[in-house]
């Protein structure tokens, strides 16, 4: 399953990414809004 990950601060998108990819989650990144869209 492919998760959107969106966040203007990288630590947290890191910490979100670490956590979702050990439960077996694809992670995808955003830095904002449009970004994601």
């Amino acid at each position: 399953m492919k998760v959107l990950v969106v966040d203007d601060d990288p630590v947290s998108r890191l910490i979100l990414r670490r956590t979702l990819e050990r439960g077996g989650f694809e992670v995808l990144e955003a830095s904002d809004g449009l970004e994601g869209w």
